[in-house]
């Protein structure tokens, strides 16, 4: 009797141990992505506080001080930007935060859209810009960086180290060779952003085929207020964050995967009962690609809806602002 409960008993352990949300299968095979130029990859890295008027590129402990000017102000005001790029029947992100001096961008919109992504930041940055995140190889989050590096003095380009096109992979050159460092961050990688946390969810250390599954996912939290940023996320590594984090992803405010389109929220409603967001932002345009024949989101809203989630789109009421004081914030449309 003993015998077979031990039999009984191994074999759950076995079952469960082989449980996993990640529904993407074939994609855990090894990375036949082209590598890009020489990068740096740390796992514990602080931007500030200044150090005799310059933020100096040095460790310290587990501490990284990234290259830049701008004023270590940890209880200054955050700002979040979901910008509406204005390019109809085209997705593309371009999300701008503010806290004090310090300035990021995640994404950068597509060529099309760059003017209006400029005419957004200018006058919104003092001094340098510190960090650029292209979040992936696809030209409807890159593709505005080449004027953004004309006007402005880049210190970082944070990206997955992977790339589908030479135009992307030379773009990236062209700033290296500008003196802009460029980092390659994966998940766990941990930012101070002038007193707000932002930590890399996604991707792991293991990249896959797929650009979208290996795009950069990130988590902003600034005392009580909460943003997950998750770019063109599909469900492989929706259930990749969910099996490394499950119920830390609680966030107030969420990104809608995919501008709400497709395999991005395919399983939408999973990770949604794990984030559990009371606001979610969508990007992108109302009618995708072809205005005859529109890309409907009729499924995403409905998840968002079981979820009692309050949705704001930037194709229907503009660039969506987002300020915290930390223990509070609020959102609208500019």
């Amino acid at each position: 009797m003993i015998r077979k409960l031990i039999i009984v008993f191994l074999a759950m352990f076995i079952f469960l141990g082989c449980i996993n949300l990640d529904v993407e299968k074939g994609l855990n095979g090894e990375n036949n992505k082209t590598t890009g130029p020489k990068t740096e990859t740390n796992t514990s890295i602080k931007i500030g506080p200044e150090i005799n008027g310059t933020i100096t590129g040095h460790r310290s402990d587990d501490k990284i001080y990234v290259n830049g000017t701008y004023l270590y102000t940890p209880n200054s005001i955050l700002s979040v930007y979901f910008i509406d790029t204005k390019i109809r029947y085209m997705q593309g992100d371009a999300i701008f935060i503010k806290k004090g001096e310090f300035e990021m961008l995640i994404d950068c919109g597509s060529k099309e859209s760059e003017k209006h992504v400029m005419d957004f930041i200018s006058g919104k940055i003092s001094g340098d810009l510190e960090v650029i995140i292209i979040t992936h190889d696809d030209n409807e989050h890159w593709g505005g960086l080449s004027a953004i590096l004309e006007k402005y003095k880049v210190n970082e380009i944070w990206w997955n180290g992977i790339y589908d096109s030479d135009e992307y992979y030379q773009l990236l050159q062209i700033a290296t060779e500008q003196g802009v460092f460029l980092r390659t961050v994966e998940k766990d990688d941990f930012f101070d952003v002038n007193g707000a946390d932002l930590k890399i969810l996604n991707p792991s250390k293991e990249k896959f085929p797929s650009a979208d599954t290996s795009a950069i996912i990130s988590r902003l939290e600034y005392d009580k207020t909460c943003i997950l940023f998750l770019s063109d996320s599909v469900y492989g590594s929706q259930a990749n964050i969910i099996n490394a984090y499950g119920n830390l992803l609680a966030c107030e405010i969420m990104q809608v995967p995919y501008s709400g389109l497709g395999t991005g929220n395919a399983n939408l409603n999973i990770l949604l009962s794990y984030v559990e967001p009371k606001y979610a932002v969508m990007t992108g345009d109302l009618n995708i690609k072809n205005p005859s024949n529109p890309v409907l989101r009729d499924p995403t809203y409905q998840q968002l809806a079981w979820a009692n989630t309050t949705v704001y789109e930037t194709f229907e009421g503009g660039t969506v602002k987002i300020t915290s004081n930390g223990p509070e914030y609020s959102i609208g449309y500019q």
